[in-house]
């Protein structure tokens, strides 16, 4: 399974970074606290639905969360779809 990032995913990250008050120590809480729970869920819950595909994609929605979507891994990483972003997928 690949982990595939889009544009908006770097931009929060290096923005999350450059806070002045947490900076990088921000994104371990990101990362443990939020991301990896969610990945991991959502990669049990398509494992428990069918084969897994070989791609996941992390983008933002359009609140500014995380949203994740499969693909078979022939797509360009971008934003996830705003259906997918909406099913949280």
């Amino acid at each position: 399974l690949v982990l595939r990032l889009c544009g908006a995913g770097f931009v929060f990250f290096a923005q999350r970074c450059t806070e002045v008050e947490t900076g990088a120590r921000n994104i371990d809480h990101i990362l443990n606290g939020t991301l990896l729970p969610m990945v991991s869920t959502r990669i049990l819950e398509q494992m428990a639905a069918g084969p897994l595909p070989s791609s996941l994609h992390l983008g933002l929605d359009e609140a500014g969360g995380f949203a994740l979507q499969f693909g078979n891994g022939a797509e360009t990483a971008g934003e996830p779809s705003a259906a997918a972003a909406a099913a949280g997928k």
